[in-house]
């Protein structure tokens, strides 16, 4: 029966890891959406005052040659922007919401479903007798005999290692910089002299 209430116990606890991670994958998707969004209409904003910026120049150009004319053409000209912003403010909502539609992460659900199973597949397996469950059992107590092997360094060592890692990056910058700036000007001397 304890057998059974673990079994049981770790199967819930992959679906409510499954789960957590689904709703984070929707969050993550929904923020990065509404960013777009943001850019967007931003960009939309940008290109319409560009396009009225030049009809306003050619509007300009019209009333010095045509000054009778130049009344008319402006109404026109006003109504006919404001419809164009009207359909490419629509067009663009429309297109951002069916984008937001399709934006969800299927290829990552469906990648984190295909783990989920075999986890499972794998640990039924090692429960069983078979000769694939007893083989994957032994890789396992192997790999978690070789995990205990592993010997940790000491906080100070990995500072000590850190800091000299960093020294030589920091040294290999500066020779890479100093051999940069002679080679510009070595290359600069010679354009100057052909």
């Amino acid at each position: 029966m304890t057998k059974f209430m673990k079994s049981l116990s770790l199967v819930l606890a992959l679906l409510i890891a499954m789960t957590l991670s689904l709703t984070v994958l929707a969050e993550e998707e929904s923020v990065e959406a509404s960013e777009t969004s943001t850019e967007e209409s931003v960009e939309a904003s940008a290109d319409a005052s560009a396009e009225e910026s030049v009809e306003e120049s050619k509007e300009e150009s019209k009333e010095e040659s045509k000054e009778a004319s130049k009344e008319e053409s402006k109404t026109e000209t006003s109504a006919n922007q404001s419809s164009a912003a009207d359909d490419h403010d629509h067009d663009h909502d429309h297109d951002h919401d069916a984008a937001a539609e399709s934006s969800f992460p299927w290829a990552r659900v469906i990648t984190l479903i295909v783990i989920v199973v075999l986890i499972l597949i794998v640990w039924i397996l090692t429960k069983t007798e078979t000769k694939l469950g007893l083989k994957i059992k032994k890789f396992f107590k192997e790999y978690w005999s070789e995990i205990k092997k592993v010997s940790w360094s000491s906080p100070k060592e990995t500072i000590k290692a850190t800091a000299v890692v960093l020294a030589f990056i920091v040294l290999a910058a500066l020779a890479i910089g100093l051999l940069d700036w002679a080679f510009t000007s070595i290359v600069k001397g010679l354009a100057d002299i052909f």
